[in-house]
C-alpha cells in the first residue's frame, strides 16, 4: 500500500475540532522550525483550522502551505481520510486530567491510512504508542522537532512505524478482541 505524499512535497497531517486549539501550543513551535526547514512541508489540516495557524497563514512561512479541507459528514469521513497521503500525523494534547481520558483514536485511524504519528507524551497516547516503534511520543519542543525530523526525511521509517501501528491496531483493537474483553467485564468469563 502506498503511504507518504505523492507529489515530491512532504505532508504533516492533523485533523481536529476547536476544542484542540490549545492543544495545538504543544507543538506549534515545532512545526515552525519544521516549515522553515522544509520548503516543500505542506500542512493537511482536516477539521477545525487551528487558531494558530489561522494567525499564521498568510505569513510568508506559511502562505500557500496549509492544505485545508474543513468538516466532512460521518458519513463521509472514513472515505474522506483514506485518500489522505501525508508522511506523518500530529496528537499534540495538553496535559490536564480531561485530555487523559481521550481515546487513542487519531493514532488509530493514522495507522490504519498509512500515516505514522507523532503525539504528546502522556495519555491517552503514552499507552498504545510504543515510542520509536508504532509512533513517537514527544514532550517539549527538541522532542517534537527530532520527531518530526526523523519522519519527515526517512521513509522506511515511515514504512516500518505503520506496519509496527497496523500490526498493534490488529491485535489491540479489532472487533474480536474487543467484544471477548467486553464478554469477560460484562459476564465474567
Amino acid at each position: 500500500e502506498r503511504t507518504g505524499s505523492p507529489d515530491g512535497n512532504l505532508r504533516l497531517f492533523w485533523q481536529g475540532s476547536k476544542t484542540h486549539d490549545l492543544d495545538w501550543h504543544e507543538c506549534i513551535d515545532a512545526v515552525d522550525t519544521m516549515m522553515a526547514e522544509f520548503k516543500n512541508l505542506r500542512l493537511v489540516i482536516l477539521g477545525h483550522l487551528p487558531m494558530v495557524l489561522q494567525e499564521r497563514a498568510n505569513t510568508p512561512l506559511y502562505k500557500g502551505r496549509i492544505e485545508f479541507m474543513g468538516f466532512s459528514d460521518p458519513e463521509t469521513y472514513f472515505e474522506l481520510i483514506k485518500h489522505v497521503r501525508a508522511d506523518a500525523g500530529i496528537a499534540p494534547v495538553v496535559d490536564e486530567p480531561f485530555n487523559h481520558g481521550k481515546s487513542a483514536i487519531k493514532v488509530i485511524e493514522n495507522a490504519l491510512i498509512g500515516v505514522p504519528t507523532v503525539a504528546s507524551a502522556i495519555e491517552p497516547y503514552a499507552s498504545v504508542i510504543e515510542d520509536g516503534v508504532t509512533g513517537y511520543l514527544a514532550n517539549g519542543k527538541v522532542e517534537w522537532e527530532n520527531s518530526l525530523r526523523e519522519l519527515l526525511t526517512n521513509a522506511k521509517l515511515r514504512k516500518k512505524m505503520v506496519e509496527s501501528a497496523r500490526e498493534m491496531v490488529a491485535q489491540e483493537y479489532n472487533i474480536k478482541t474487543v467484544a471477548k474483553q467486553w464478554e469477560e467485564v460484562l459476564l465474567g468469563k
